[in-house]
């Protein structure tokens, strides 16, 4: 039951049936159930654009040393004008995502308003800290969170640690395994401001990223020649909308001409 109307979804679940929320996956011992495949690895990029923001993420899903997955959706939707991605343990990383979309819609409901992009990084933030037990046996989840602000008019990029602290990236950011060879790559890629940048422009730079990052982070995979895309999605004034699989294999094609 609802005691107050200021009070979020997560608040309520944790009040009335603690037992289902989502990321209290280790039992009161802090041990990780038995029957819980701990997959991992990934690669997020995000990266501005002259009209919104596009987030990327790769496709591999491992388990130490094995492909446990080579189809993961690794970017999430969670309201019209915001989609997150997030590093570390798959099935906490999934959790996350159904609880922040759940908590955004309720807050819409309650409220009759879309919650301000400030708000959605704030209790983005206050998500992830709520993992933090998770820590102790080497279980979490980083996000990384880009959408469209209606209020500033422009795409935003928040990258978060594994205690919730929020970071505003100005042009682009990553996370994941693959983020030290993006450390290096993305800033070669990205030299002039994100309002010079189209978003065909932006696709194919994010694409070379990916395949710089698969080439040396095992972690991390795609496969365009077996039809294994990255997924992408952009952001702008409109909502979020999926890169399809007909512009993605424009923009291989136009890398592959250009010998890169």
């Amino acid at each position: 039951m609802i005691e107050r109307l200021d009070e979020s979804l997560i608040e309520l679940v944790k009040r009335e049936r603690p037992e289902l929320f989502a990321l209290f996956f280790l039992d009161d011992a802090g041990t990780p159930p038995g029957e819980m495949v701990t997959k991992s690895g990934t690669t997020i990029i995000a990266a501005k654009y002259g009209e919104g923001v596009i987030m990327a993420g790769d496709r591999r899903a491992s388990s130490g040393y094995l492909i446990a997955d080579s189809r993961a959706e690794k970017i999430h939707a969670v309201d019209r004008f915001t989609v997150i991605g997030a590093a570390g343990t798959s099935k906490i990383c999934q959790g996350m995502a159904k609880i922040f979309r759940a908590e955004l819609e309720f807050y819409e409901k309650i409220r009759n308003r879309e919650m301000s992009f400030d708000a959605k990084v704030n209790r983005l933030a206050y998500l992830t800290s709520l993992n933090l037990r998770g820590l102790r046996v080497g279980m979490y989840a980083m996000p990384i969170m880009a959408g469209f602000d209606n209020e500033k008019k422009e795409g935003r990029i928040f990258k978060f640690d594994v205690i919730g602290s929020p970071t505003e990236e100005r042009k682009y950011s990553s996370i994941g395994s693959g983020t030290i060879s993006t450390t290096g790559s993305l800033p070669m890629l990205y030299p002039d401001e994100p309002s010079e940048v189209t978003k065909e422009e932006l696709i194919c730079r994010i694409l070379k990223a990916l395949k710089q990052v698969v080439a040396t982070d095992m972690g991390s995979g795609i496969a365009p020649e077996k039809g294994i895309w990255p997924s992408l999605k952009i952001i702008d004034k409109n909502g979020v909308k999926d890169v399809s699989e007909e512009e993605l294999k424009v923009a291989w094609d136009t890398l592959a001409r250009e010998g890169e």
